[in-house]
């Protein structure tokens, strides 16, 4: 729905959510309007990083955020079942460090993006 770009600073920031039922989505990401609509918006947005060179082959790659000193673990996804949805994962051959029934916190899943950062699946609010 809108981006953020600071070349000083040499990334660029990338934001995306759903939108309610019916509604169109007319605005021109990096515009005054986009940026008005994302701040005044009821629902989540995702925030994107991209940091300028990372598509470079000599990059030397991001820190996975799931070892010592990491400064980012990972992010969360809700769902209206967290089993169906990780069962659909798992037969798109999507890896799990955690499956919904397993460790002592039921109900819940973890499973790697594919740079092997953690993603959290965790079942949508009743309310």
């Amino acid at each position: 729905i809108d981006t953020l770009d600071f070349p000083m600073y040499e990334f660029k920031l990338y934001f995306l959510t759903t939108l309610p039922e019916g509604e169109a989505y007319t605005l021109t990401p990096g515009t005054q309007t986009a940026h008005d609509y994302l701040w005044s918006t009821g629902g989540t947005a995702l925030e994107l990083t991209h940091n300028y060179g990372t598509e470079k082959p000599s990059f030397p790659g991001y820190h996975a955020g799931n070892e010592e000193n990491d400064g980012f673990g990972h992010v969360a996804f809700n769902t209206d079942d967290v089993y169906a949805a990780c069962e659909k994962l798992e037969q798109a051959g999507v890896a799990f460090k955690k499956k919904p029934d397993g460790g002592r916190m039921k109900g819940i899943a973890f499973c790697y993006d594919p740079d092997g950062y953690w993603v959290e699946i965790v079942p949508r609010s009743k309310k």
